[in-house]
């Protein structure tokens, strides 16, 4: 490393030694590499980089005397089951252990993040965290993700006390099997939609899931909850995006109903060839310009690209109709047929 900088790992009587340090203050941070249960801090028991105590290095000189003792992090532990008692499943359910008044957002805390994929025989431990409220979330393959204790949502999770040093046992959930949706899309010519989009949405817009098809042209969307669902096929290649069954907007689109344990296939849609815009976008010299974004609208629909080298472009997979195109230096994130 620099010489502003170095790191260290204790042997096994505990000792260290970070050398090549320039002279200067320094922090001095002791943490966990994620299997011994200690909890992180700074010397001298500071948790935060702000209020750690700076050490005085000079170079060539050794400073001794930096023993911190270091506190035993707290533990979660349980076990999995599906509505059957069994374990679920051999692949893992992911277990995410969070402050609860941090809402269970997923940044950076010092110990206040644990995760764990749970054993073949459902077992799971969360090791490493402070005294406090978490909340913990349960999320595997092909199951209803949940919180403790039996919420779908993280507002009606039941918050658990953690204690350092202390084991928490019992949180032993039930998971239910989620629902499915499975099918295949193709172009008009059969050949599949390799790497085509799916995504699946609410009644009311909001995003449910999506995936990428398969080089068959095959999908499959897995841990859906009961209800009423409305689905949206991406091609690429020229394509024409669509809803299911043929619909041209979110508002005409037919309803994939799901029930949860239970696999919705054939959902197999073919999608049309569509027309294309082309062009080069040049100044009043005529030399063409690079990175410029190009949109086309029309109705809810909309599409972009860039120019390339060239101010050359392309707009392909269009549906037939007029399209308002607008040239502009600033592109925008957006996604094609949204609601």
């Amino acid at each position: 490393g620099d010489a502003g900088s170095g790191n260290a790992t204790t042997g096994s009587d505990g000792t260290y030694l970070v050398g090549r340090l320039a002279s200067g203050d320094y922090r001095v941070q002791f943490y966990d590499p994620g299997w011994l249960n200690i909890l992180d801090e700074f010397w001298e028991g500071s948790v935060t980089f702000a209020g750690a105590t700076l050490v005085s290095v000079v170079a060539g000189e050794v400073l001794t005397g930096i023993s911190p003792t270091l506190e035993a992090g707290g533990t979660v532990t349980g076990t999995i089951t599906d509505n059957q008692g069994d374990p679920v499943p051999s692949a893992g359910v992911e277990v995410r252990v969070t402050p609860h008044l941090l809402g269970g957002n997923d940044f950076y805390v010092p110990n206040g993040l644990g995760d764990a994929l749970s054993a073949p025989d459902g077992s799971f431990t969360v090791t490493g965290l402070r005294t406090g409220q978490y909340t913990v979330r349960f999320r595997g393959p092909d199951l209803l993700s949940e919180y403790w204790s039996d919420s779908p949502s993280l507002s009606g999770a039941t918050s658990i006390s953690v204690v350092a040093g202390e084991t928490v046992t019992g949180i032993d959930p039930v998971l239910s099997a989620a629902g499915s949706i499975a099918g295949s899309v193709s172009g008009p010519d059969g050949a599949p939609a390799v790497e085509g989009t799916v995504r699946l949405y609410a009644p009311d817009g909001g995003i449910a899931g999506w995936t990428v098809t398969d080089g068959d042209g095959t999908f499959t969307l897995t841990g859906l909850e009961t209800g009423s669902y409305v689905a949206l096929f991406s091609g690429g290649s020229g394509l024409v995006s669509e809803y299911w069954q043929d619909a041209a907007i979110f508002a005409d689109a037919a309803p994939i109903e799901v029930v949860a344990g239970e696999a919705v296939t054939g959902v197999d849609v073919v999608l049309d060839a569509g027309g294309a815009i082309t062009g080069q976008v040049t100044d009043v010299g005529g030399i063409g310009l690079s990175g410029v974004c190009v949109r086309a609208s029309s109705g809810p629909h909309e599409t972009q690209t860039t120019t390339d080298s060239q101010g050359s472009y392309s707009l392909a997979g269009l549906a037939g109709g007029d399209y308002l195109v607008e040239f502009d230096t600033g592109c925008y994130q957006f996604s094609e047929g949204l609601p």
